[in-house]
């Protein structure tokens, strides 16, 4: 992997999240990429949506190519991309 790709995100899962998401996996090499999703005191979908994601990864050999980190609180943007940036393992 080459680059850590972070996204904090607070609800608007399907009509925010998902979409950044599968445009990601539509243009990106995902071999490449380590992509974490920082998710933020969400109350929507947004914890279904990230475990079947991560079932996604595992199923294609990539588990260590999808992290996310749930916080039941909202932290705000700063703090929640710094969680993320946190857990991130590559160079950039």
């Amino acid at each position: 992997m080459k680059y850590s790709v972070i996204i904090p995100t607070y609800n608007h899962c399907h009509d925010l999240l998902t979409p950044c998401v599968e445009s990601i996996l539509k243009f990106s090499n995902i071999s490449d990429i380590e992509l974490i999703i920082s998710a933020n005191g969400c109350t929507d979908d947004t914890l279904t949506y990230l475990t079947n994601l991560q079932e996604k990864y595992e199923y294609l050999g990539l588990t260590s190519n999808f992290k996310f980190v749930w916080n039941d609180e909202p932290l705000g943007y700063s703090k929640a991309t710094n969680e993320g940036i946190k857990i991130a393992t590559c160079d950039y």
